[in-house]
């Protein structure tokens, strides 16, 4: 079923929208072309303005998987930042000493996992190599009773409102 021309405008101008997003990350057009799933040479025309990019449910995919990446990175590296983390070697599960664009690069579950990966740690739950975490636990921890009832001084009652 061919595409209605409004569908095949807006997937270009979200494509547009994160090819700008990419640029700005340094990536060249080879790694743009493989992260969204398209040829270089198909890449370069709708970039240079030479007619609407025709989307398919996978390509749309990959393009909110891009998309929801880069807003993950955005609010948790700062703009400045996301080059940098996507560059450098990386020891987390799944990147396994790669660099995140380097993993990325290797298709559609690849993806997937850097996706769930930062919308993890938006959500607070990071995580870490078992060699960090036997570090943590290492860690010395305070002594102290949540069970017990806590114990108010006489200046905490003073500034107490009625």
């Amino acid at each position: 079923m061919p595409q209605s021309p409004s569908a095949s405008s807006l997937y270009t101008s979200k494509l547009l929208s994160l090819l700008r997003i990419l640029t700005f990350w340094g990536l060249t057009r080879r790694q743009q072309a493989e992260l969204l799933g398209l040829s270089v040479r198909t890449l370069q025309r709708i970039a240079g303005g030479y007619g609407p990019a025709r989307s398919s449910w996978e390509k749309q995919q990959r393009l909110r998987l891009l998309a929801d990446i880069a807003v993950a990175l955005h609010t948790l590296y700062g703009d400045h930042h996301v080059a940098g983390w996507l560059r450098r070697p990386n020891g987390r599960p799944p990147f396994d000493g790669r660099t995140p664009l380097a993993f990325m690069l290797g298709g559609d579950q690849a993806l997937h996992a850097v996706h769930q990966l930062l919308t993890a740690d938006l959500s607070g739950l990071f995580r870490v190599t078992p060699e960090a975490h036997a570090l943590a636990a290492a860690l010395p921890q305070p002594d102290f009773d949540l069970d017990s009832p806590s114990r108010i001084s006489h200046e905490d009652e003073s500034t107490k409102l009625d």
